[in-house]
């Protein structure tokens, strides 16, 4: 029996390398300095200090020429050239002009249609996919559209616009955020709730913070407690930690300097263990352990094991992973849709 003892500890270790080594199947080896998410099919990816697009089999389809990009929506991409922005469409065709300013941070893509850019004097108006000014600019701030409307703000109070650029809700609020499942955050007086489309105060403003909704709640925090709550300002349950809107039935929580996992009842599934997680998106969620990126399934168990330097999240059944300096692309090993 003794002589079989190594053999069982050698036969354990072949099992848990091969499981590092196959929970997941690479799509593009790393080879990237560095590489983006698939949308409609290309990622934007670098090698060396210009930019390009690639596809799903590695072809590069718009050659690495930009000094920087973004990722394609409704078939145009924002790219860079010494400061000034344009925009391509998935054959590499320059449809609307280098000529915007835009910042380093922010998505910079179309939405509905339009995008908000900035004139010479730092205020936004929106563009369509043609480049054709169609909301002139006017306003100090200026977010995307979703379901037909895009909060902005002028004279320092933020209102909603529709898309032919006339006001839904006049200028009133110190913020307002996206809609999301027909209600937005907005904040008066230091306190903040939840209206309709039409302006209709949903959820009266009581609240200290308040997050988007996802999968019908959203987070809140009065008298410096937190829980959640329904459309209708019912509570559903406490939560004292500070969490991340639902997404497929989980929503992240951190407790201290470690994050995990709730249900929609409000259940601890997965215990605050990670320096860092994602919320699941196809099924998976990164996180990360000792500095190593890997993903977990709703389970807590680990798909794919903790053995990058970074990682982004799976999207159209692919995600961009970091190994040895170098960014590639692996597949979803659910099955969600990758190639």
């Amino acid at each position: 029996m003794k002589k079989l003892l190594p053999f069982f500890l050698l036969l354990s270790f072949v099992y848990l390398v091969a499981y590092a080594q196959q929970g997941f199947d690479w799509l593009l080896k790393p080879q990237f300095d560095h590489a983006g998410d698939f949308y409609d099919g290309l990622a934007g990816v670098s090698k060396g200090h210009k930019y390009g697009f690639i596809d799903k089999i590695g072809k590069v389809v718009i050659k690495p020429e930009f000094d920087g990009l973004r990722a394609f929506s409704e078939g145009l991409a924002a790219v860079e050239k010494t400061g000034i922005w344009g925009f391509v469409d998935k054959s590499g065709t320059l449809v609307i002009d280098h000529k915007f300013e835009l910042s380093l941070m922010g998505s910079h893509r179309f939405s509905e249609g339009l995008l908000a850019v900035p004139n010479a004097g730092h205020l936004y108006g929106y563009i369509n996919t043609t480049g054709k000014m169609v909301i002139a600019a006017q306003f100090e701030h200026a977010n995307d559209f979703h379901q037909g409307l895009a909060s902005v703000q002028k004279d320092h109070k933020w209102g909603v616009i529709n898309k032919t650029g006339k006001w839904v809700i006049k200028p009133q609020y110190e913020e307002i955020g996206n809609f999301y499942e027909g209600l937005a955050k907005v904040r008066l007086n230091g306190k903040m709730g939840y209206i309709d489309i039409t302006g209709k105060v949903i959820v009266p403003l009581e609240y200290q913070s308040a997050d988007d909704f996802g999968e019908g709640m959203a987070a809140v925090k009065k008298d410096n407690k937190g829980y959640f709550i329904d459309k209708n300002n019912q509570m559903v349950f406490k939560m004292p930690l500070p969490t991340h809107p639902f997404k497929e039935g989980m929503a992240v929580i951190k407790y201290k300097d470690e994050y995990g996992f709730i249900s929609k009842i409000g259940k601890i599934v997965i215990v605050p263990q990670y320096s860092d997680a994602s919320s699941f998106s196809e099924g998976l969620a990164r996180v990360c352990i000792d500095g190593k990126y890997g993903f977990i399934n709703k389970e807590g168990n680990y798909i794919i094991r903790a053995i990058f330097e970074d990682a982004g999240s799976f999207y159209d059944g692919v995600c961009a992973v970091k190994q040895g300096g170098k960014w590639g692309y692996i597949k979803n090993p659910l099955g969600k849709t990758a190639p």
